[in-house]
């Protein structure tokens, strides 16, 4: 009798925690980040809003977020926090490349950059440069002079660029334009006073004449931290 008398209050919170884990479960199984404000990606030169508290995840696919349509996933752009545009976060793992020096490193997703008090990635000060997604996606990390069908465009730091095949997909922080343009030459360049990058063949310039092929995997890179 004592046993049983025992046993039925033991069972009560074994439920309870199972409800509780549950739960738990639901709101926050394969969440891996979650948005601290409202938010935007500029994607194929369209801005898709996300609100404060989306919840984004990993899937076999990509990433995605909860309530996102089946495959939907998000490109490599980064994400950008609607307050200012001085925070980015990615979506995925990218490479941070010190273009000065040519010194790689995976930045992780979901880490962030801000150029709100100097340059720094996860509150932590580091050197200009940019970072690439590995195939067609270049973020900028400093102001760069963009040169694209015989244009020269000034970008603001945190600009983001997508080459496609036949056209070219642009958002500039400095005027908070959104640019969608066919491609009309072989040859598109980012450079500031010390590098410059040949964005359609990947290729670094650093501030001491190097020529360098860009890493596309982040596998066996270091974080950046």
């Amino acid at each position: 009798m004592k046993n049983k008398k025992l046993a039925q209050p033991l069972l009560i919170i074994l439920a309870v925690l199972i409800v509780a884990g549950a739960v738990i479960f639901y709101f926050t199984h394969d969440a891996a980040y979650v948005m601290s404000e409202d938010g935007f990606q500029v994607s194929a030169g369209e801005k898709v809003s996300y609100e404060k508290g989306t919840k984004f995840i990993f899937t076999k696919e990509g990433t995605s977020y909860k309530g996102a349509e089946a495959n939907e996933c998000l490109t490599s752009t980064p994400l950008y926090l609607k307050k200012d545009s001085k925070d980015i976060i990615l979506p995925e793992d990218q490479i941070y490349v010190a273009g000065r020096k040519a010194i790689y490193k995976k930045a992780e997703a979901f880490s962030t950059f801000s150029v709100k008090d100097g340059l720094t990635y996860n509150d932590s000060v580091i050197e200009g440069g940019f970072i690439f997604n590995g195939t067609n996606t270049y973020t900028f990390l400093e102001s760069m002079t963009l040169t694209v069908n015989g244009e020269e465009i000034e970008l603001g730091p945190l600009s983001s660029i997508t080459l496609g095949q036949d056209a070219y997909y642009l958002y500039n922080t400095a005027t908070k334009e959104i640019k969608l343009d066919h491609l009309n030459v072989d040859k598109v360049e980012a450079k500031n006073t010390d590098y410059s990058i040949d964005l359609v063949n990947d290729i670094l310039y650093t501030s001491s004449g190097d020529k360098v092929l860009l890493y596309t995997k982040t596998d066996q890179l270091e974080d950046l931290k």
